[in-house]
């Protein structure tokens, strides 16, 4: 029986090693495309679902839709006198209407000069950013659109945000220690 099962397979490689020889020049590459597009399908997953979270929390489309935005709290008198405005960020919502035209004009001509061409992400951008860099030249290639989402939700922002105050105050927490002790 162990006789025959390594007979099979003694005339497996045999025929495995025929077909190798009689292989087309186009499998290989064919074969690398296709190795390719699949680790790159399996990186695309799991970017997707979060690997490791390695990514951060990635925002729904209604967040990005309708963000919500700190804006300044205004205290009012009886009289309707605003008295003060409390914020952290000093932010007050505008429409798009609202704003002058140069501006707008001003923001895509320095930002994102391809703004109304692409769809979120400047490809031509990318690769020339790319191309400038092996040369030498640094740049940015992110768009207008990519901008707004890092800067809406970049994890690590927080991240250094909140190690600095930590920071920030353990040192202060050590100035008040050793004024204390004096």
């Amino acid at each position: 029986m162990l006789k025959n099962f390594f007979s099979r397979i003694k005339q497996w490689l045999q025929t495995k090693n025929e077909t190798t020889t009689q292989r087309r020049w186009y499998k290989k590459p064919i074969n690398f495309i296709i190795y390719a597009l699949l680790i790159f399908l399996v990186l695309l997953l799991f970017i997707n679902i979060n690997f490791l979270w390695l990514f951060g929390k990635s925002p729904r489309i209604s967040e990005i839709m309708h963000p919500q935005q700190s804006i300044a709290s205004e205290v009012y008198s009886a009289d309707g006198k605003m008295i003060g405005r409390f914020f952290k960020e000093n932010r007050t919502p505008a429409e798009y209407s609202e704003l002058p035209p140069m501006l707008v004009k001003t923001l895509i001509a320095t930002e994102d000069q391809h703004f109304y061409s692409h769809f979120g992400v400047d490809v031509k951008g990318l690769f020339s950013s790319f191309r400038d860099w092996f040369r030498g030249n640094y740049r940015g290639a992110s768009t207008i659109s990519q901008q707004l989402i890092k800067n809406m939700y970049s994890i690590l922002q927080r991240i250094v945000r909140t190690h600095s105050l930590c920071a920030r105050g353990h040192h202060e927490a050590e100035r008040v220690d050793r004024r204390s002790e004096n």
